[in-house]
């Protein structure tokens, strides 16, 4: 499996016919004060299969891990990749809307995503303290 990208978003979706769609992409959450609590943002993965991954189900995991290494959230979502008309490999797209996440410090946090145990990208995210 090839990660094409991974971003956080305020808003995504896909269209009837696979056309992805992302408003306000962002790496930096600023913040008045600690722990903060984030309403809504959206991580957007897109994915390449392989020719032999065509018509299976997949495990996408992701974790939310700060500067140690140490987690606040961990999640799995399946994701199925179907073999499209033509044969070839279609792009697969994940969107996962995440609502009030908290963040306990201006950090360097990172998503982290992993198929079926291995490691495939990650998504840099700053928390800010506002000036």
């Amino acid at each position: 499996m090839k990660l094409v990208n991974m971003l956080l978003a305020d808003y995504a979706n896909v269209t009837s016919d696979n056309k992805l769609n992302v408003m306000g992409v962002f790496t930096t959450i600023h913040a008045a004060s600690y722990p903060a609590r984030h309403p809504t943002l959206f991580l957007v993965i897109q994915l390449l299969p392989e020719l032999g991954e065509l018509d299976q189900d997949k495990e996408l995991r992701i974790r939310l891990v700060d500067s140690d290494d140490q987690g606040s959230l961990s999640l799995s979502v399946p994701v199925r990749i179907v073999k499209n008309e033509v044969g070839d490999r279609p792009g697969t797209n994940a969107l996962i809307r995440l609502d009030d996440i908290v963040f306990p410090s201006a950090d360097s946090y990172r998503f982290v995503a992993e198929m079926d145990g291995e490691p495939i990208g990650e998504a840099p995210l700053t928390t800010l303290v506002s000036p």
